[in-house]
C-alpha cells in the first residue's frame, strides 16, 4: 500500500531528524525511560481527539540502532518507536483533527511540516521537554473513509532494554 510506504519514509525522516539530534550523549537514558516519554507525549495527542474515539497500540517493534546506516545516524544505543491507530467517531473529520492539533498543544511542543508529499493531512510534532517525536498522519483512505489518524513516535536515543 502506498500509504505505507509514506509512512516508512516519513518516519525515517523523522527519525533522521532526531538521532542527528542529541543521541551523542556519553550518558543515555534507559529504554524503559524514552518510552515512558513517547507513550506520555502520545497520550497528550490523544487526550485532544474528539470524545468517543477508539484508540489502540500497535504491537511493539524491536529498538532500532541509533548508529543504523539507514537512519543516518551515527550515536549509540537504541530508539524506541510506538504506534496508535486512532478512529474517530463518524461525525470527526480526520485531516481537521490533524491540522488543529498544533494549535492546542502546549508551548513544550513544536510543529512542523513533513517535508513529503501527502494527499492527506499529517504533520510532525516535536515534544522539547520530552525529546520526543510524533507523526501524526489522516490515513482515513486506507480504511475506506472511516475516520482513523496514525500516531507514530519516536524516542531519542538510549540504552539497550534489559530483557
Amino acid at each position: 500500500m502506498i500509504w505505507k510506504r509514506k509512512l516508512l519514509l516519513l518516519a525515517g525522516v523523522m527519525g533522521c531528524s532526531l538521532l542527528m539530534s542529541g543521541c551523542s550523549v556519553s550518558q543515555l537514558p534507559s529504554y524503559e525511560a524514552v518510552k515512558a516519554d513517547v507513550n506520555a507525549s502520545m497520550q497528550e495527542v490523544v487526550d485532544l481527539l474528539p470524545e468517543g474515539t477508539q484508540v489502540s497500540l500497535r504491537p511493539e517493534s524491536t529498538p532500532y540502532p541509533c548508529e543504523d546506516k539507514l537512519s543516518l545516524g551515527s550515536g549509540k544505543g537504541v530508539f524506541y518507536t510506538g504506534q496508535l491507530e486512532a478512529t474517530l467517531p463518524p461525525t470527526a473529520d480526520a485531516s481537521h483533527v490533524v491540522d488543529d492539533l498544533p494549535a492546542r498543544l502546549g508551548e513544550q511542543w513544536k510543529a512542523s511540516k513533513t517535508g513529503v508529499a501527502l494527499s492527506s493531512s499529517a504533520v510532525i510534532l516535536t515534544d522539547t521537554k520530552r525529546q520526543v517525536q510524533l507523526n501524526v498522519m489522516d490515513v482515513s483512505n486506507a480504511y475506506g473513509g472511516t475516520s482513523v489518524i496514525d500516531i507514530t513516535g519516536i524516542s531519542r536515543c538510549a540504552t539497550s532494554p534489559t530483557n
